[in-house]
């Protein structure tokens, strides 16, 4: 079974991502940040929230791990999915 978790960040994503490239000699898979949604007048993103991650995707080891920030004061985890890769 692989555990493929999932990091949220209160604004600061992008640092952790530095440092996680460079802590574990990795590359990002992908990365997407809020600006790069398609525009929707009825839901617009603010200016203060455009540069954050909105999904990024980092190898680590033989699997990966995927973070976002998140649009809000606290973060509060009452359930963490799991996928399992059963072989």
């Amino acid at each position: 079974m692989k555990i493929r978790p999932y990091l949220t960040y209160n604004g600061n994503c992008g640092k952790a991502i530095e440092l996680y490239k460079r802590a574990f000699k990795t590359e990002i898979l992908q990365l997407m940040r809020f600006a790069d949604l398609p525009s929707n007048p009825e839901s617009p993103i603010s200016e203060e929230i455009k540069n954050m991650i909105l999904q990024a995707t980092m190898k680590l080891g033989d699997g990966f791990i995927r973070m976002s920030d998140c649009r809000g004061e606290a973060v509060v985890i009452t359930a963490a999915p799991l996928t399992w890769n059963k072989r």
